[in-house]
């Protein structure tokens, strides 16, 4: 759209004004150049305001514009993808901290880590496990396991000590 100001619409007026002016007295010349310049405001300032509105009906068109909305969409969808594949990653590492922690915990509290460390697994006949020398009598039968294999016993002496 061309830009249109004062001047230019009254060049565009200005031969049949200067007809309808030739025709006149003096003082209605002045009067009717007076109207002239008047009806050129009118109209620029009305050009102004089409104007304005023809760039604010674009700018909702660019607004509205399905491609535009798509193209956000799945910019939102990547950023989003995105996040969630880092948290999953953080959950993974805390998951497998967490895992190692405790397997180091279990590896420690493993009868058989004991036993690699030079000590036994005692168990009576009936496979239960004993800890204390109040747990068998001399007689039994009781079973050794040691880090590479078992052995069968029998009790001959009972001996208990007081850690009071």
């Amino acid at each position: 759209i061309m830009e249109l100001k004062p001047q230019a619409i009254l060049i565009c007026l200005k031969p049949a004004a200067l007809h309808l002016a030739s025709h006149r007295p003096p003082q209605s010349r002045i009067v009717g150049k007076q109207l002239l310049f008047k009806l050129s405001v009118v109209k620029y300032s009305q050009l102004c305001r089409r104007r304005f509105q023809a760039d604010q009906y674009r700018l909702r068109l660019q607004l509205h514009d399905p491609m535009s909305t798509l193209r956000q969409q799945r910019q939102r969808l990547a950023d989003l993808q995105d996040q969630m594949e880092e948290a999953m990653k953080r959950k993974l590492t805390m998951a497998k901290h967490r895992l190692a922690l405790a397997g180091g915990r279990l590896h420690g509290l493993s009868p058989l880590e004991k036993i690699s460390r030079g000590f036994g697994f005692l168990t009576d006949e009936n496979s239960r496990r004993i800890e204390h020398a109040a747990d068998v009598n001399p007689g039994d039968l009781i079973t050794i396991r040691i880090t590479d294999g078992r052995l069968k016993a029998r009790v001959t002496e009972r001996e208990e000590i007081n850690h009071e």
